[in-house]
């Protein structure tokens, strides 16, 4: 029964439409089959200009970029703000949490230029749109995007294109150290962590609390994720000196 449900053609319209992948507990790998859109768009409309010998469309593909995730927003968190609820599948896909990132990465870019010579502060957009999503968790519950999760990317892109190097050596290891060794687990532990905190009576009040919970569970998240990656560095060093 569970091979043919895997094999039948809801689970392919709950592929190709939500992403959903059928196997038990893997359904917060949506965004694997997410990002395989992601690179079949990407790639149809490259070829497409290849084929057409045109130059590529950033400024229009930036645009719908735009109105999707303007979309995104009003589907979820304007909804939100109002008492309805709209099914996180539909906003959770290649078109509408995907492919909008991906276009106005490449976007941003392509113009890296004109983005270098605004002398604009990008890096105060980080504790901003932090502070204004926490707001929105608030006033609005629980949503798969907020307003101030974009500001805070656009933020932290801005200011790594402006200053492509930092200066300081400590600071940009750390950094390096983040990004590489600890995306990964924090992303595996999180959803864990999110349901341990939910079995601990004290602590399932802060399901309630849209706005501290997500704060708790990254750093819950990110200490138990430096704890695996030390664990692993003195495994190594001992099997090195064995």
């Amino acid at each position: 029964d569970w091979l043919r449900s895997v094999f039948s053609l809801t689970s392919l319209k709950n592929f190709i439409l939500f992403h959903n992948i059928p196997l038990p507990y893997a359904w917060q790998l949506w965004f694997l089959g997410a990002l395989g859109f992601v690179y079949l768009l990407w790639w149809a409309v490259t070829t497409l200009v290849e084929i057409l010998h045109q130059s590529f469309p950033y400024t229009p593909l930036s645009l719908l970029s735009a109105v999707l995730l303007a979309l995104h927003l009003f589907c979820g968190e304007g909804f939100g703000l109002i008492g309805k609820e709209v099914d996180t599948q539909i906003l959770r896909n290649a078109l509408l949490d995907g492919f909008p990132f991906f276009a106005l990465g490449n976007w941003a870019a392509w113009n890296r230029k004109r983005i270098k010579a605004l002398h604009f502060p990008w890096l105060l957009l980080v504790p901003i749109g932090g502070a204004l999503s926490l707001a929105e968790a608030y006033f609005a519950g629980k949503q798969e995007l907020y307003l101030g999760t974009i500001l805070l990317l656009i933020g932290m892109m801005g200011h790594c294109i402006r200053y492509r190097r930092i200066s300081d050596h400590v600071v940009s290891q750390l950094l390096c150290f983040c990004g590489q060794e600890l995306t990964l687990p924090i992303f595996t532990i999180h959803m864990l962590v999110i349901a341990a905190l939910n079995e601990i009576p004290v602590l399932n009040a802060l399901h309630q609390v849209a706005w501290l919970l997500p704060a708790l569970v990254a750093a819950v998240s990110t200490l138990l994720a430096f704890v695996l990656v030390w664990a692993k560095a003195v495994i190594q060093i001992r099997r090195i000196h064995a």
